[in-house]
């Protein structure tokens, strides 16, 4: 009885949603959704309840849009963001504060080690081989922090860029990078770098049994 009850409900709504639906022109409101309104905004501008939009769709007589025809619509509707000149170099000069404070980005393809060092102090480090060395560093009671400085070089775009070594090591007088995969970009900014630079690779890790 009970599941009688509900589909002679079910069969109501429907048969109302349908006597309903033939009040609108669904021609224009295919046409306005096409345009891009949503189902909420035929709702808003025609007086279409949702229930009656998606018997539409059921029926046919409103054919809604897949994911990717809507991602399309999002982007040709939605208006650029456009920064003033002003507010570039605000970005800009508070970016390189920031950099100038010590401030390391996340990004990277190794994971971020947290390392407290009795010479160089509390220490974020990239990867397992960066790690390696700042322990080796301290053994050695070498004088060493981790570089903030940032040096302007021209990248392989013709654009400026910022390169930024892992270590300065006043025993050797030198800036260190620590170094996995030598790239066409490395060679780039290590050739325009005019401050002295120690580049240690997996042969030098190896060689000093820190790897």
């Amino acid at each position: 009885m009970a599941e009688w009850l509900r589909q002679q409900f079910k069969t109501y709504l429907l048969n109302r949603c349908m006597k309903t639906s033939k009040k609108y022109d669904w021609k224009e409101l295919q046409a306005a959704y096409d345009s891009g309104l949503s189902q909420r905004g035929l709702h808003e501008k025609y007086g279409v309840s949702t229930r009656t939009i998606h018997t539409a769709v059921k029926n046919g007589n409103l054919v809604c849009r897949n994911k990717s025809d809507a991602g399309n619509l999002h982007n040709l509707t939605k208006a650029p963001v456009r920064h003033t000149e002003e507010f570039k170099v605000k970005q800009r000069d508070r970016i390189i504060a920031r950099y100038e404070a010590g401030w390391m980005p996340k990004a990277g393809r190794c994971k971020k080690y947290k390392y407290v060092s009795p010479i160089a102090g509390e220490v974020y480090l990239d990867g397992t081989w960066e790690l390696a060395v700042a322990k080796w560093l301290d053994e050695k009671q070498y004088d060493w922090k981790r570089n903030t400085k940032r040096f302007q070089y021209t990248n392989l775009k013709g654009t400026i860029s910022h390169y930024v070594p892992d270590f300065w090591v006043e025993e050797l007088t030198s800036y260190v990078e620590v170094k996995g995969y030598e790239t066409d970009l490395d060679r780039c900014k290590w050739s325009q770098f005019k401050e002295p630079l120690v580049v240690w690779k997996k042969k030098e890790l190896t060689e000093m049994k820190l790897i």
